[in-house]
């Protein structure tokens, strides 16, 4: 998460409070490859920051 906050801080100032509130709903997860983030059809209600790797988005026609 440390990564996150190291890109923001060039773009905005939070507070320490601010911070504090992001960390209590932040969680760091891990995915092997391949993995669906979002399933077709579904909704996303999670926002996701890559750390490390890659991802492919699809968008219906």
């Amino acid at each position: 998460m440390t990564e996150f906050f190291n890109l923001v801080k060039d773009k905005i100032q939070l507070s320490e409070k601010s911070r504090q509130a992001f960390l209590s709903v932040m969680r760091n997860e891990e995915y092997p490859k391949g993995h669906i983030l979002v399933k077709p059809g579904s909704v996303c209600h999670s926002l996701f920051f890559v750390e490390k790797g890659l991802t492919r988005t699809f968008w219906p026609h």
